[in-house]
């Protein structure tokens, strides 16, 4: 992980940048999962992803959810185990269970857990270099909602963009999530603990695609921007003068 970040000539509007992964950092896309569950299900008894995707949203009524529209929606609609599962209370294993029941899916484990992590498509548009422009004026961070799947996925898949951060917090690894205050709290005291100095809330700034992410940080103090595209990103470190 790189060290302190170099102070440049012009003070920046925080002491730390916090970022989300999914869809700020990485590009998601669940309708991958689909593609893959479907072509999988019932090993001759393929079925139409779209149907598959259907039967989500029918279950989840979340129309949007899936789409590829960058209106900033969360991507897989929250019920109890999808909650559980980025909290670390159940193992993949047992969500993936659940998965095929509300699915009505006949996959194997390995299919699963291959679906679960094609949604991870690649690095966001510009971020690589906006990154490694970043890294030697401020110290970065991340943290994001997400599974202990999909950690060992991106850790290994996105190794190098991912060593600009100082520390990536994972909601499965400190069993808390956005948008609860107590996540905040938690990354905020553990980034000040990494950099050796008390970070105060409005000292950081977030980077999120949800709204009630934003709305939740904001409240805790963050100087939190809803980027659900590359240039509500670039808007928001240029108002921070970086």
């Amino acid at each position: 992980m790189p060290g302190d970040a170099a102070k440049g000539k012009n003070k920046p509007g925080a002491a730390a940048l916090l970022f989300d992964l999914g869809q700020v950092i990485i590009e998601v896309d669940f309708e991958r999962a689909f593609a893959t569950w479907a072509a999988a299900h019932g090993e001759e008894q393929a079925v139409p992803w779209q149907a598959l995707k259907a039967a989500w949203q029918a279950d989840h009524m979340t129309v949007d959810s899936m789409s590829r529209d960058p209106m900033p929606v969360d991507p897989m609609p929250v019920d109890p185990m999808y909650e559980a599962h980025e909290l670390g209370a159940v193992s993949s294993t047992a969500y993936f269970d659940h998965l095929r029941a509300r699915l009505g899916l006949e996959v194997a484990d390995h299919h699963m857990l291959k679906g679960w992590n094609d949604v991870l498509v690649g690095p966001m548009p510009d971020i690589e270099a906006t990154l490694a422009r970043l890294a030697g004026r401020i110290p970065l961070f991340a943290f994001s909602n997400t599974n202990k799947a999909h950690v060992a996925a991106w850790s290994e898949q996105f190794r190098d963009m991912l060593s600009c951060f100082e520390e990536v917090y994972a909601s499965s690894t400190i069993g808390l999530r956005k948008p609860d205050p107590a996540a905040f709290a938690h990354v905020v005291d553990a980034m000040g603990r990494r950099l050796n100095q008390p970070l105060a809330p409005a000292e950081v700034a977030f980077f999120d695609d949800l709204e009630e992410n934003v709305i939740s940080a904001r409240a805790f103090g963050l100087k939190a921007y809803q980027t659900a595209t590359p240039a509500a990103l670039a808007a928001a470190l240029a108002d921070l003068g970086l």
